[in-house]
């Protein structure tokens, strides 16, 4: 009779597993919830845990689904010292073989979702701090790999993406409501990388649909400033993009409220877009193939757009300064064109359609 009840116990548990797979849950706290469901030769772990005075609000939360052989691990920590409770909220689905997902969430008002549908996929999201206990703050986060051998990671100050044991990186200024970050990545094909790190606040978005496609983000930022956005767009295959934003180092720029997007549709085009001030806006747009574009603004509220329509043209826009617009449009193949703006309130434009062109244009205080 004692034996019968064990084994109806089992199958009631909150965390159960079919045959090959492998559960493991550890909480620590109050209101932890978690969730876990398996098919296939899966292994998942949760860990969460939450501190002695945390009320529900949603304090931790996590559920895991998997189907084919995955392997998945949440990582969740709420301290002590949030009298109000608030924090975390993780949802993993995976519907292929050989997914691997990691996330860790320590920031006070987090929340994420990742699902991944194809086999071989990567996704590791890191959500920090701060942990103090200011009002609610909070952080999003939606990824999405729908094609096979994807990956998400971070990057570093060299636009080098991380690997298979790194994770795209997440950190509030503070916790107040106003300073946070959303994080959104498709990679709706096969082969593509992303790398993300974020610190202060900032809007970011990945998209995808190709092969072979490459995009980082790294956007740093002081708390309590206005919102960078920084958003890459990839139609097409081989293409390579990168956005920088930030201080660059200084004391008297915040590095807020720059906007930066680039848009490839094409193959094996590179754009790389850096802002380094504040208020800085910055387009490029790439369709065809091999194309080449770089944009770098540093100061204050420069204005630049490149636009390359056709095949391996090269196009180079540089502002050092404050108040600078221009333009670099390319209609055409084998053209090239610069554009160096250094001090104050400069206007430059250059425009080239057809083959073999070159211009450059030089603005000095």
């Amino acid at each position: 009779m004692k034996k019968t009840s064990l084994f109806i116990a089992a199958l009631f548990a909150t965390s159960f597993a079919m045959a090959q797979n492998n559960a493991k849950t550890e909480q620590e706290g109050n209101n932890n919830v978690s969730s876990t469901e398996q098919t296939g030769n899966n292994t998942a772990i949760t860990i969460q845990s939450t501190g002695a005075t945390a009320v529900v609000n949603p304090s931790n939360v996590s559920s895991i689904t998997q189907q084919g052989s995955n392997s998945a691990r949440v990582d969740q920590d709420l301290r002590s010292n949030f009298p109000n409770g608030a924090g975390h909220f993780v949802e993993v689905d995976q519907n292929g073989a050989g997914n691997d997902v990691f996330v860790k969430q320590e920031q006070r008002g987090a929340s994420a979702t990742i699902e991944q549908l194809g086999d071989g996929n990567y996704a590791g999201l890191t959500q920090a701090g701060p942990n103090d206990a200011g009002v609610s703050g909070g952080m999003q986060a939606g990824i999405r790999q729908i094609g096979d051998n994807n990956l998400l990671s971070t990057v570093n100050g060299d636009g080098v993406i991380g690997n298979s044991t790194q994770r795209a990186y997440m950190q509030n200024g503070t916790s107040m409501a106003g300073d946070k970050s959303f994080l959104q990545v498709d990679q709706l094909g096969d082969n593509n990388d992303a790398g993300v790190y974020l610190m202060g606040r900032t809007d970011a978005s990945i998209y995808q649909d190709g092969d072979f496609n490459s995009a980082s983000i790294n956007s740093q930022s002081q708390a309590g400033g206005l919102i960078n956005i920084a958003s890459i767009s990839q139609e097409g295959g081989g293409n390579t993009a990168r956005i920088d934003q930030g201080p660059r180092g200084s004391s008297l720029l915040s590095g807020n409220d720059n906007g930066a997007t680039i848009n490839q549709e094409g193959d094996d085009n590179t754009a790389t877009l850096s802002q380094f001030g504040e208020g800085n806006r910055g387009i490029i747009t790439q369709e065809s193939m091999l194309n080449n574009a770089s944009l770098d603004q540093t100061g204050i509220d420069n204005e630049a757009s490149i636009t390359q329509d056709g095949i391996g043209n090269t196009a180079t826009f540089t502002q050092l300064g404050n108040l600078n617009e221009g333009s670099i449009l390319q209609i055409g193949n084998s053209n090239t064109g610069t554009i160096l703006q250094t001090g104050n309130g400069h206007i430059g434009s250059i425009s080239q359609n057809g083959m073999g062109n070159s211009a450059i244009v030089t603005q000095n205080p």
